[in-house]
């Protein structure tokens, strides 16, 4: 549990200070890590398959790391803060009401969209009051 407060706190940092396509992908490719690490956690063994998709994972943030460059945030407006924020009300609001019973799509659909607007939110520096 630490360890993934001490992930996110990271991303944060990292969404105001990198471009928005490296942090996702380098996010994103996380499970790459997790699949090598299993090999010593889990005493299993990957097939070359996995090794290749490994390997694709890191060749491609490898060039991502080279392409990217800087992306300074750029200031939300009064109307987008307002149109987030009554999102985030709706979005709480609707899983409050489904959590027991609504379907793990609906949930699942609910996370993403959460987890669309932190990144949003954040790399627009209104999360991060010591990037600005």
């Amino acid at each position: 549990m630490a360890i993934d407060g001490a992930a996110f706190a990271l991303s944060l940092i990292a969404y105001g200070r990198l471009p928005l396509f490296v942090v996702q992908t380098v996010i994103a490719s996380s499970v790459a890590g997790v699949v090598v690490l299993a090999v010593p956690a889990l005493h299993v063994s990957l097939r070359p398959v996995d090794w290749v998709g490994v390997g694709a994972v890191v060749t491609a943030l490898v060039v991502l790391g080279l392409a990217g460059g800087e992306q300074p945030p750029v200031p939300p407006s009064r109307a987008l803060v307002l149109a987030v924020l009554v999102v985030i009300g709706l979005l709480a609001a609707t899983l409050v009401m489904l959590y027991r019973r609504g379907p793990a799509w609906v949930l699942g659909t609910i996370s993403a969209l959460g987890y669309s607007g932190h990144w949003n939110a954040d790399r627009s520096g209104w999360l991060q009051p010591w990037s600005r």
